[in-house]
């Protein structure tokens, strides 16, 4: 494999994002995961993350590494915790490491989140993930860091508040699947602004060492995003909700549902995020809604 000056580990949503980031500036990339991923060809090896010797040899030449990777989160508990093991061991000293995170850690405080809120969460997912960006922030013989992403939508994101399950729900006038309520107000983050704060922080070795979060936008409801979403098209949406009793119902047949109560404070109550640290720092805001939206549905067709 010809190295490549920044590898990114994980294909989903945001790896995605940070290989279309980095192929816009010009940057070479190689882009890694288990399994090859629909429209990758030289551009991607493949990599068992799980593996500290297969990570060395597949990151041996690269300088800045991305770890977008994570198990389904049924999985979590047994399986997250290896993987970040496995990624740190294998990196060469000196190498750049910036793991993408979310607001997990800080769990139900009922504030606006930023880099200066303490992290309170009780649950076993927040906690989970709390150590585990302790674990790269401290990992020796590494410059690290951490940007942490709201909820986010855009092109390649599957389910959300706005995947393209809601969107396609949406669009054939099916009421789309929401937890908690559509109403509350909630920030969120457009997928390209999640992998451009993640390549900024790599290159940027003066922000390492520390949490990132990625730029939000305006804070709005599930209802009003997905209806900007809707207008052109002319459609608008209508919601199946899931509360807080029914949740705890599904869950107890199915794992996945099960997995999200612990935060389902995020759906049920206003959930505010304050970026401005990041955007002082790198100068560069949130994409506006009209632009993320219309990217969102050209990646749609």
């Amino acid at each position: 494999m010809a190295s490549a000056a920044d590898l990114v580990i994980g294909c989903g949503p945001v790896g995605r994002s940070v290989v279309r980031v980095l192929t816009t500036r010009g940057q070479a990339v190689t882009a890694a995961s288990r399994n090859r991923p629909h429209g990758f060809s030289d551009d991607w090896v493949r990599l068992d993350a799980n593996n500290a010797s297969a990570v060395a040899r597949v990151a041996a030449g690269a300088e800045r590494v991305y770890l977008c990777a994570a198990p389904p989160m049924v999985r979590w508990a047994s399986e997250f915790e290896p993987l970040v093991s496995a990624v740190l061991a294998g990196l060469k000293e000196g190498t750049t490491l910036v793991f993408a995170g979310n607001l997990y850690p800080y769990g139900d405080q009922g504030i606006v989140i930023s880099e200066s809120s303490r992290e309170l969460a009780r649950g076993p997912k927040g906690r989970l993930r709390a150590r585990l960006d302790q674990m790269v922030l401290s990992s020796r013989g590494l410059s690290t860091a951490v940007v942490r992403s709201s909820s986010f939508y855009g092109p390649g994101v599957g389910t959300s508040r706005a995947g393209r399950a809601e969107i396609e729900a949406m669009m054939a006038g099916k009421p789309v699947p929401a937890l908690g309520s559509p109403d509350e107000l909630h920030s969120m983050t457009y997928i390209d602004d999640f992998g451009r704060a993640l390549v900024n922080v790599a290159h940027d070795r003066s922000s390492h060492g520390r949490v990132w979060l990625a730029p939000v936008q305006p804070a709005m409801s599930q209802r009003e995003l997905l209806t900007a979403i809707g207008s052109g098209p002319g459609v608008k949406p209508k919601f199946r909700v899931a509360n807080s009793f029914m949740l705890a119902a599904f869950g107890l047949v199915s794992p996945t549902m099960r997995s999200l109560r612990e935060t389902y404070y995020i759906h049920a109550k206003p959930f505010l995020v304050d970026s401005s640290q990041y955007t002082e720092h790198f100068g560069d805001a949130a994409t506006s809604l009209e632009d993320s939206v219309a990217q969102t549905l050209g990646a749609l067709g």
